[in-house]
């Protein structure tokens, strides 16, 4: 490329933002480009270039051009949809079936936040189930797909019961008719692009939306994973068996050492999954300790001042509070454990949170996390 280029580049520098948002489709394309025209831009134009470059980089990220809006099955340009199903991180969907069940207008919302440029392409989307209580499993809120089961089942497990067992679902026959929204899946749709920053902006205009057209609701909490808990969880344990080391915070907690090494168990793959499940029930006030440790006390090892694990982190950053913590394996007689994925036991044992969303409270918790690294509990009690 060369410099004759560069400086009519630079010369059309109110035109290029609207340009590259329109034809890159927001896509790595569009970090090649910048990075192409910073390696061709020469010491003498270095300066004429380097503020449209940055110009591009803030129209992505400028709050004032981004927006929220609600997509619906029927009414949402199709192209919408399809992208929001088919990168679907957090609970990817199985069948078209499942796909239009996530926007059922009785029970469900689906929410997006766009670029004005690109209103047809979602850079992220929240997933909400409208409820009559705190969703503790996604079996509340979800069909059980029989294709997605991850796990031999023995002949003790009644999976037809389970399929046809609706008594635990609190999902509402009727919008109109929820208490809660439960916010089950935040997923980032352009994963080239660090969206972070712009997770609040997509939490709190749900939450606007919510309230302004469902006055029912008074309750806003999630369903969320605690991706990395047994990762760490597994090389603590191994931690703890080293006679040699005392570094493990779970030396903090003061569990027996009896108690640790059953536990460390539930890693053990010559053990079968009931074997686990076990593990998790016997030692469940333990590893419930643990669990609220990890969430409310670890860091990262980069800053002292953000939770290590990611999902507290973006919800803290968000101003929501850790509200409840809970493994439904744990919770359950054996024959009627929930089914969960393989990578969620993998993630976490199959533990999940709830953070809720307190509108009063949300910018006071949000300065506290930010400026003190103190994650905020909502005592379950009390509400």
């Amino acid at each position: 490329m060369n410099n004759t280029r560069v400086i009519n580049f630079s010369k059309r520098g109110a035109q290029v933002v609207s340009t590259c948002l329109k034809n890159v489709r927001l896509s790595h394309n569009l970090k090649k480009l910048i990075k192409e025209y910073s390696k061709a831009a020469s010491t003498e134009n270095e300066e004429v270039i380097r503020p449209v470059l940055k110009d591009i980089q803030y129209s992505f990220s400028d709050p004032s051009k981004l927006k929220v809006v609600n997509v619906s099955w029927d009414l949402s340009p199709a192209q919408m949809i399809e992208t929001i199903t088919r990168k679907e991180a957090v609970h990817p969907v199985s069948s078209l079936a499942s796909a239009k069940f996530r926007f059922d207008p009785d029970n469900r919302r689906v929410f997006s936040l766009v670029h004005e440029d690109l209103p047809n392409l979602p850079l992220a989307c929240v997933h909400v189930a409208l409820t009559s209580s705190v969703a503790g499993s996604l079996q509340q809120i979800e069909e059980v797909d029989e294709d997605n089961v991850k796990f031999e089942l023995n002949s003790n497990y009644d999976l037809n019961k389970i399929l046809n067992d609706k008594s635990a679902s609190v999902l509402t026959k009727s919008a109109d008719e929820a208490s809660c929204a439960i916010f089950y899946t935040i997923t980032n749709l352009q994963p080239q692009w660090n969206l972070a920053p712009m997770g609040k902006q997509l939490v709190s205009g749900a939450l606007d939306e919510l309230k302004s057209t469902l006055p029912s609701l008074h309750t806003f909490s999630t369903l969320s994973p605690v991706p990395g808990f047994a990762q760490w969880l597994k090389e603590e344990f191994k931690s703890v068996n080293n006679s040699s080391s005392q570094s493990s915070p779970l030396f903090d907690l003061n569990l027996e050492a009896a108690d640790l090494e059953d536990m460390a168990l539930v890693f053990d793959p010559s053990l079968s999954f009931w074997r686990h499940i076990t593990v998790l029930k016997t030692f469940q006030t333990q590893f419930n300790q643990i669990i609220l440790y990890y969430l409310t006390q670890m860091k990262s090892s980069k800053d002292p001042l953000r939770a290590k694990n990611a999902v507290t982190h973006f919800h803290m950053s968000c101003g929501a509070s850790l509200y409840n913590v809970f493994c439904p394996f744990a919770t359950r007689r054996l024959g009627y454990t929930p089914l969960v994925s393989e990578r969620m036991w993998d993630y976490s044992l199959g533990y999940m949170a709830n953070y809720r969303y307190e509108h009063e409270k949300v910018t006071e918790n949000s300065k506290s996390y930010t400026n003190t690294g103190h994650v905020s509990v909502f005592l379950k009690n009390s509400a």
